[in-house]
């Protein structure tokens, strides 16, 4: 048995969290921490009081520590009311700096009865489309990025469709299953290669 987390905010990852995380084959390296906007003026805005730019990057960095296969993702909003040019680059710059493997990028867009709907200063829809584009860009490349380190080293697969032997690592890729079909969520070791751009995992005999 595996188990995986859902969305955790990065305030609440402390030392029992990161043991959790750091247990060999019962718990996925994996975690998804929303982080919304780089800029601590912009969280303060969003009512997001919990944590800064800082104190995010703090506890993502403890969590992956340099470890070869840890999969991290994150939700950023682009436009929300009153983000500037320089919310938006700090943004990109923290996104940047951090191990992202993925990233789930949304352009704010009004809703009535939300709180946000009642600030001034709205970012046009153009802007804000403009810059989810710009992070969906870097959050690709990063996903690239991280695809290309993980090729040729070994991950545990669990198949997660037959039809098509689609399988999903431990770090939350996913990957297409080499070999003869197998049942659907069977779990086994196996070697990736990056091929025309997709992770194809070789199953490894026990």
């Amino acid at each position: 048995m595996r188990f995986r987390l859902s969305s955790v905010e990065a305030s609440e990852v402390d030392g029992s969290l990161r043991e959790c995380l750091e247990e060999r084959g019962r718990v996925a390296p994996h975690l998804h921490a929303p982080l919304q906007s780089g800029s601590d003026r912009i969280l303060k805005r969003m009512g997001r009081h919990w944590y800064t730019a800082t104190s995010y990057r703090a506890a993502v960095e403890a969590v992956v520590g340099g470890r070869d296969a840890f999969g991290l993702g994150a939700d950023v909003i682009t436009g929300f009311p009153g983000e500037t040019e320089a919310d938006h680059a700090a943004t990109v710059n923290l996104v940047q700096a951090l191990p992202f493997s993925y990233l789930h990028v949304f352009p704010w867009s009004p809703r009535p009865g939300t709180a946000a709907l009642a600030l001034g200063d709205h970012v046009s829809p153009e802007v804000a489309s403009a810059r989810a584009a710009e992070l969906r860009r870097l959050g690709d490349r990063k996903a690239r990025e991280y695809a290309q380190r993980r090729a040729g080293g070994a991950a545990d697969v669990v198949l997660v469709r037959g039809a098509g032997q689609q399988g999903l690592t431990e770090d939350y890729l996913t990957v297409r299953v080499a070999g003869p079909p197998r049942g659907r969520g069977e779990r086994f070791s196996a070697r990736l290669q990056l091929e025309d751009g997709t992770l194809q995992a070789t199953p490894i005999a026990p």
